[in-house]
């Protein structure tokens, strides 16, 4: 989505046009290893662990391009 402009998050999109790609790291977290069980659906466990990742980082601001929750 990046390199097509489409990204719904603008700012990023700004920096990596402007900075392009090559000054930009992704890195994996973490894994979700889903239990052997027919039929499931990991959006929830998806949403628990996205959460627990941006509380230890907190990548706002500066130190990201997440959007704080609102509570």
């Amino acid at each position: 989505m990046l390199k097509m402009g489409s990204h719904r998050n603008a700012s990023l999109t700004i920096d990596w046009n402007q900075f392009g790609p090559d000054v930009f790291r992704f890195e994996v977290l973490d894994t979700l290893d889903p239990p052997d069980v027919p039929d499931y659906d990991p959006t929830d466990d998806l949403k628990v662990l996205e959460e627990l990742w941006i509380n230890k980082l907190a990548p706002f601001g500066v130190a990201g391009y997440n959007t704080p929750r609102k509570s």
